[in-house]
This record gives structure tokens, C-alpha cells and sequence, in this order.
């Protein structure tokens, strides 16, 4: 119980660091050189005008930000459900923690460069299940490209919309095409696993030279 509150406080206790650092910047270097004092160096520099933050916020239409907020966290969820599947061949772990470690990692690429966020729920998975830290992140490279596969289609509307060259459309079309059936794999293996893997098998069998060296 003890270890389970102390994950909860330590949870709430870098959430609440990032959510400082995205509204102010501080000065740790002049704080230690004596040029400013504490208040100054750690809320003297606010990210953006908080009068004018009060304002906006005073003048939103909140019916859209609440239904917005729904779909949102709706996705995340799915995003969350899709990743779990994805750890559930190397560990066992519930989809909250998963979403939990998710939104960490979406949060820490919001103030860290080079999206060391990634890196940084990797390392949260690890704490949490006891996952290898390369493992961990192995999924999360594996999850970055099944989004690249499913960008492609909305890629082929866009060129739809807006030509290429005649000469490039052909292997664009097919690139997209190819992407597609990937996608709706992807899809497969996440509920019917077995199945989807016992297509794969067949496909890359009858595929191999040795097959069709063998006249399959």
C-alpha cells in the first residue's frame, strides 16, 4: 500500500513539475550566483502573459473545450489500448498505468528536446513492470511506426487533392495502397493474433527463394 501511495505522489509530483515548467522558466544559474531572488527565479519568468491567459480563459466557449476534451482523451485512451497490446508480449500491465505512462511521455515532449519524452516513458514502463528499458522502448519505436503506416493513406487524399507529377503518382498510389492493407494487418493482429501471424508465416514461406526454388 505504502509503495502504491508513494508511485501516486511521485506521479503527482513530476506532473506538477512539468506543468510549472510549461507556464514559467526558471533561473536556477542566477539563484545560485545570488542575482535573483527565489520568487524571481522561479516565477519571474512566465512562458506566457497570465493576464491574458485569465482573459482567454474568461471568454472561452466552454461547451467546446468540454466535447473536445472528451474526443481527446477518448483517442488517448485508444492510443493507450493499442500500446498496451503491443507490451502485453513482454509483460503484463493494465491499461491505466499504460495510459498513465503515455500521457507522462506526451507531457515530458512538450518541454524536453528532440522528444526525449519517449525515452522518458520507456523508463516509466520500466518502473512500473520491471520491463527492460531498451524493450520498453522497442515498443515505443514500434508504435511510432505503425503510425507512419497509417499517415500514408491520408497522405494518398492529400495528393488526391493535390497532384503529383504524373510520373510519381503511380508508386505514390501503390505506396499508399500497400500502407492501407498494412494498417488493417496491424488491426488484425491486435485481435485476432494467432491468426494474423499464421497468414504471415504462409505469406513469407511461399515468398522465401527457397520456395520458389521449389516451384511454389
Amino acid at each position: 500500500m505504502k509503495s502504491r501511495a508513494s508511485k501516486i505522489l511521485l506521479s503527482l509530483t513530476i506532473s506538477g513539475f512539468f506543468l510549472y515548467l510549461t507556464a514559467f522558466k526558471p533561473h536556477f544559474i542566477s539563484l545560485f550566483k545570488g542575482e535573483l531572488g527565489m520568487f524571481d527565479a522561479f516565477f519571474g519568468s512566465p512562458r506566457f502573459n497570465l493576464s491574458e491567459l485569465g482573459s482567454v480563459i474568461a471568454g472561452a466557449n466552454w461547451m467546446y473545450i468540454v466535447i473536445a476534451g472528451i474526443i481527446f482523451y477518448a483517442t488517448q485512451l485508444l492510443r493507450a489500448w493499442r500500446w498496451q497490446l503491443t507490451l502485453r508480449t513482454l509483460t503484463e500491465i493494465k491499461l491505466l498505468p499504460t495510459f498513465g505512462a503515455m500521457t507522462i511521455g506526451y507531457m515530458a515532449n512538450n518541454l524536453l528536446p528532440m522528444r526525449l519524452g519517449e525515452v522518458y516513458r520507456a523508463q516509466v514502463i520500466h518502473q512500473l513492470t520491471g520491463l527492460s528499458r531498451p524493450a520498453a522502448f522497442g515498443t515505443i519505436v514500434a508504435e511510432r511506426l505503425i503510425d507512419l503506416v497509417y499517415m500514408v493513406p491520408y497522405i494518398a487524399a492529400a495528393l488526391i487533392i493535390y497532384p503529383l507529377p504524373e510520373r510519381l503518382q503511380t508508386g505514390a498510389y501503390i505506396l499508399s495502397a500497400a500502407a492501407f492493407f498494412l494498417g488493417g494487418f496491424c488491426v488484425w493482429l491486435g485481435l485476432d493474433r494467432e491468426r494474423a501471424l499464421n497468414l504471415a508465416r504462409f505469406c513469407l514461406k511461399t515468398t522465401s527463394p527457397q520456395a520458389r526454388g521449389q516451384g511454389f
